[in-house]
This record gives structure tokens, C-alpha cells and sequence, in this order.
């Protein structure tokens, strides 16, 4: 029920965590598309306030005081004003590229326009296009319009600003505006000046299409945008990719009156409102320097006009706004991420540690009873041999057997607990590959103590064999031979108690040589019952006893196989297990064979066989 319930509160616990990161990487894409679109509503904001400004110089045409007045002109004032302002503002004037003309023309005559530019006077075949209606009305207010020029003896294309300044009506002065070249000399330059952090593409259209139905594509949509972490890690940040487009007004002018622009609408187009919604401004509202432009963007998609508006494609220098914003945000939603896993991997990490831990527990549990029930047998004996000697029960011919048997479980005694105190060195560290007492010893000599010590217990086991297949071994060897004693007993009574179960009828091998260059080789093997793969990696950690012996009550500490390995590994070698394992045939068999392999040192005496 704690297993069910614990599997559960995990489970509860990650749909909680990818709950939160959905949330998260939602909320994410929310503020990455707000600040982006944001930081492009400030850059266009720059862009057309910095455009703005530059377009205000069209307002000093108008405060020049000839203009400005309304009474009728003297004989030669009109030229020589006429003059004065193509010198101020043509194209070589104190601000040059405002206009590229100045001219009149007279109400009998309005196809004969006399015009002044950098030639001089003359007599021009153009003709303004749209009806003069709109300037011969009564109306005070109507004494400036906006018509193009039509013919083929001036630029076309270009606004034309009209003056009446004649009470009568009769005498029109022309104002020949260079859009064109006011955006290059002016509007264009001032733009890259206001962003240096940014290159610009204006995307010349003139010729196109008068009026689209759509906007140029912004290349930057909010409803649209996803936010997508592991792109933006691995994005080029040297990719040159477009920011958005802008359109930008080719000729704002201020003071004028919004039917000022009737002259050079297509048929059916009406003039745009002024900024604040008045129809009609009064007259005195005409000289106020508030911007008239054909055509607005944000509020009328029909004016998408080439003629109208010129294109601007802003490319970052150096990480566009959407780069450095995201990035920005993608370290922090890396860094919420990695919060979360880290909070999931603790409560795994606690899970697993609470499981580890319980598991040690049960196999301490498992330890003491299994220590407890093996101390109590030679501590039976050794207590009932000493009763019957102390009584005087026992016959002089039965002393050398009590002897032999106290001796064996006292000997049996004090290997039990040699065992938990080798396993408290290793857990302590103290039985290290620096601490190790190194000798030349004979292997002869200590292979023949190892089988004296098996020698009895393999004697209570009248069905079991080992055989010794020793004669490749070299016979001296520089190593620990505590700790190469402490491996193979382990391993031999290892085999000799859990291999074969039951009637314990079987033979076990043990074989040992010298792989070149310099590699001492043991092997134990075994045809008996096997470990189960999912039990064999757990096999070498301490009080770890297989569940057959759990189930059957086997004797054993569940030390053995741990304290062997890590001895050598403090040799500098390895012991590792195979069950099943191939046999010299080629035939698998289901027993183990555990292989136990150590650095070989020949020491002074060299390799005597």
C-alpha cells in the first residue's frame, strides 16, 4: 500500500511540474511577443517622429511673409519673392531640395506657367492637373492646394503646391515641391542617423499600383508568434534576418486644409481627416503646423499607396530586437526549467533514497537475523563442549574430538566476526590500495592454505568436488596476500554454500593463470542453480542475498561477495560475474563463474614457474 501510494504522489507530482512548464513556456510566449512588439511600436515610433521633423522644413515655405500675406502683390515683387524663395529652398538654397521650382500663372491663362529654376525664367506647355474650382471659391481658407504637374516639359509625378494670394482670384503662384529628392536628401539620412544600430532598405515602388489592398507584410505578427526555446539556443546570432517593414509618408505638409489635396486624388477617393476628426477646420486653423498626409496606415488599409509611401526594411546590425529580446528570455525560461527539473529530480532523488534506504533497512534486518542464527550454532557447541568437559562426562578418547570440534567453531567463530569488522574497514576507507601490505610471497604456499581451510567444510558436504586446475600460475608474485586469500575464500565458500542448493551435489572448478603481459587470472565456476539477471548487479553490494537464500533461510552474512570485490579492487584489478557463462565447449551453462583478474608483479625473483 506505501509502494501504491508512493508511485501515485510521484506521479502527482511530475503532471504537476509539466502543468507548471506548459504554463510557463505559455506565459513565455506571451511576454516575448508583447516586448517584441512593443520594441518594433518604439522603433516606428522613432522612425516617424525622426521622418516628422525632416517634413516641418516644408513649413518654412509657407512662413515666408510673401505667402503668408494676403494682399495682392506690387509689380516685380512676385518675381523677385518668387526668386528668393527658389534660392532659399531649391536645390543649392539654404535648405536645398525642398522644391525644384517656383511659378505663376493667371486664371485666363492657366495652361501658360511662367517657371524659375536654376534657368531662369520661362514659359512652360504644362498644365496642373485637377479642377481650379476649389481655389476660386469666397472661402479665405481655400487659398492653397496640392495638384501634380502634367506635361512633358517638368518632372512629373511630383506635388505641386498653389497659391492665391489675389483677392481677385486672378494671379496663382506654383510651388514645384521635390518630394523625391527631399526624402533622399533629408528623411533617408536623418533615419540612419536616429538608429545606428540599424541598416535600412527603402524599397523604391514608384510606378506600381496606385492603391493595395493590403499592408506590406510586417514580417513581425503578435497573434501569430510562438515561442520556441530550443531554436533560439542554437540559432545563428550572425543570421541577418528583416526586423519588420515600415511605410513611411513620401510628402507630409503642414498648415493645410485636408480638401487641399483634392487636386491630385484618383476619382472617388476622399481626402484624409485631420488628426483631430474635423471635416472642415476653420480658417484661422489653416496656418497651425499639424501634418496632412494622403493616406494612413493605421486606419485605412486602402491607401497602401506606391506613389504615396515609401517602404522601409530595418535589418539589425547586431541581434535584432526579437533576437536580444528572446535570447533574454530564453535564459530565463532556462532557468525556470532547470528549477523544475531540479525540483522533480529532488523529489525522485527523495524517493529513491527513502526506497534505498528502506531496502537497507530490511537488509540489515536480514543481516542480524542471518549473523544471529549463525553466531548461535558455534556458540551452541563451543557451550555445550565446555558443559560436558566441565561436568566430567566426557572419556579420555573423546578429548582429541572435543578439541577438534571446539577448535573448528571457534575457528568459525572468529572468521564470522573478522567478516563485520573487514566490512567496517571497507566502509571506512581504511583498507585502501596505499594501505596495502605488499610482499613476493609463494602462491603455492598460500593456494595450499586455501585448500586446508576448504578442506573440512568440503568434508561435510559429501557430494561436492572441487577440482584445481593451478599449474599455469606462476609460483612467487608481488601482491597483498591477505587480501588475495580474504578474495578466493570468499568466493570459494560462495560457491560451496549458495551454488548448489538442496542435496548440494556438484563439482566446482577452480582454475588460475597468467595472462601476458602481466595479469594474474582466478576462476570459480559453477553448474549449479545461477543468479537471475536482474539480481546479478545487485549481487556485490553489502547484506545483498539473493531470494532464494531470503526465501530458503540460507546461511550467510550477504558480505562475502561485497568485502571480495572491493578487496580487489584494492589489488588494482577487478572481479566481475558471469551466469550464465560458456563453456570450454562452447556450451552455455546456467551456473556462475565469477573471474577474478589482478595486476601480476614477478618481483626479484622473476617469473619461476
Amino acid at each position: 500500500m506505501a509502494k501504491i501510494f508512493m508511485r501515485l504522489s510521484l506521479v502527482a507530482v511530475f503532471g504537476a511540474l509539466v502543468l507548471i512548464y506548459l504554463l510557463q513556456n505559455q506565459w513565455f510566449t506571451r511576454s516575448a511577443a508583447g516586448e517584441i512588439s512593443r520594441a518594433h511600436r518604439n522603433i516606428s515610433m522613432t522612425i516617424l517622429r525622426t521622418a516628422g521633423q525632416e517634413f516641418q522644413k516644408y513649413s518654412l515655405i509657407l512662413l515666408d511673409p510673401f505667402l503668408r500675406t494676403s494682399q495682392s502683390p506690387k509689380d516685380g515683387e512676385s518675381k523677385n519673392s518668387l526668386e528668393k524663395i527658389y534660392n532659399s529652398f531649391g536645390p543649392e538654397g539654404e535648405i536645398p531640395g525642398l522644391i525644384l521650382y517656383t511659378g505663376f500663372f493667371t486664371r485666363e491663362e492657366p495652361e501658360s506657367l511662367w517657371i524659375y529654376n536654376h534657368q531662369g525664367w520661362q514659359k512652360t506647355g504644362n498644365s496642373l492637373s485637377g479642377s481650379l474650382e476649389p481655389l476660386l471659391s469666397d472661402d479665405p481658407g481655400r487659398d492653397r492646394m496640392i495638384y501634380q504637374m502634367s506635361g512633358r516639359d517638368l518632372p512629373q509625378g511630383s506635388p505641386v503646391l498653389v497659391v492665391s494670394k489675389d483677392p481677385e482670384k486672378r494671379l496663382f503662384f506654383i510651388l514645384g515641391l521635390d518630394t523625391e529628392g527631399f526624402f533622399n536628401r533629408h528623411v533617408k539620412p536623418a533615419v540612419a542617423e536616429a538608429l545606428p544600430e540599424y541598416d535600412f532598405t527603402w524599397r523604391e515602388t514608384s510606378g506600381e499600383t496606385w492603391f493595395q489592398e493590403t499592408p506590406p507584410d510586417p514580417s513581425f505578427r503578435e497573434e501569430t508568434y510562438r515561442f520556441s526555446p530550443i531554436k533560439i539556443l542554437f540559432r545563428n546570432n550572425t543570421d541577418r534576418t528583416k526586423e519588420f517593414s515600415l511605410p513611411i509618408p513620401r510628402f507630409v505638409l503642414s498648415g493645410m486644409d485636408r480638401t487641399a489635396f483634392a487636386g491630385i486624388l484618383p476619382p472617388g477617393v476622399e481626402a484624409p481627416e485631420t488628426p483631430e476628426g474635423n471635416p472642415s477646420p476653420a480658417p484661422e486653423r489653416d496656418r497651425r503646423f499639424s501634418f496632412y498626409l494622403l493616406g494612413d496606415p493605421e486606419r485605412d488599409n486602402r491607401r497602401y499607396s506606391p506613389e504615396i509611401y515609401a517602404y522601409l526594411d530595418v535589418f539589425p546590425k547586431e541581434g535584432s530586437v526579437v533576437f536580444s529580446t528572446e535570447r533574454r528570455l530564453v535564459f530565463s525560461w532556462l532557468a525556470g526549467t532547470i528549477l523544475l527539473f531540479l525540483v522533480g529530480f529532488g523529489y525522485l532523488f527523495l524517493i529513491l533514497q527513502m526506497e534505498r534506504l528502506k531496502a537497507l533497512r530490511t537488509r540489515e534486518r536480514e543481516f542480524v537475523a542471518s549473523i544471529t542464527h549463525e553466531l548461535r550454532t558455534p556458540v551452541s557447541v563451543i557451550q555445550s563442549a565446555a558443559d560436558n568437559l566441565s561436568a566430567g562426562i566426557v572419556s579420555p578418547e573423546r578429548m582429541a574430538t572435543y578439541g577438534s570440534l571446539l577448535t573448528e567453531q571457534t575457528r568459525r567463530l572468529g572468521g564470522m566476526i573478522e567478516e563485520v569488522l573487514l566490512f567496517s574497514k571497507l566502509q571506512n576507507g581504511q583498507d585502501r590500495r596505499d594501505t596495502l601490505k605488499r610482499a613476493e610471497i609463494s602462491l603455492e604456499d598460500l593456494l595450499r592454505e586455501l585448500k586446508e581451510y576448504i578442506e573440512p567444510i568440503l568434508k561435510s558436504s559429501n557430494n561436492l568436488r572441487i577440482t584445481w586446475e593451478l599449474n599455469s600460475l606462476p609460483r612467487r608474485a608481488v601482491t597483498d596476500p591477505e587480501s588475495l586469500a580474504v578474495i578466493l575464500r570468499n568466493l570459494l565458500l560462495n560457491a560451496l554454500i549458495h551454488a548448489y542448493p538442496g542435496e548440494k551435489t556438484g563439482v566446482i572448478r577452480v582454475a588460475g593463470w597468467l595472462r601476458i603481459p602481466g595479469t594474474l587470472v582466478f576462476t570459480i565456476e559453477d553448474e549449479g542453480l545461477g543468479i537471475p539477471a536482474s539480481e546479478s548487479k545487485r549481487l556485490f553490494e553489502p547484506f545483498y542475498r539473493t531470494r532464494y537464500s531470503r526465501e530458503n533461510q540460507e546461511k550467510g552474512s550477504g558480505l562475502g561477495l561485497f568485502i571480495a570485490r572491493k578487496k580487489a579492487e584494492a589489488l588494482g584489478g577487478r572481479l566481475k560475474l558471469e551466469s550464465p557463462y560458456l563453456g570450454p565447449e562452447g556450451r552455455e551453462k546456467k551456473g556462475c563463474r565469477f573471474i577474478l583478474e589482478i595486476p601480476y608483479s614477478a618481483g626479484k625473483g622473476g617469473e619461476d614457474r
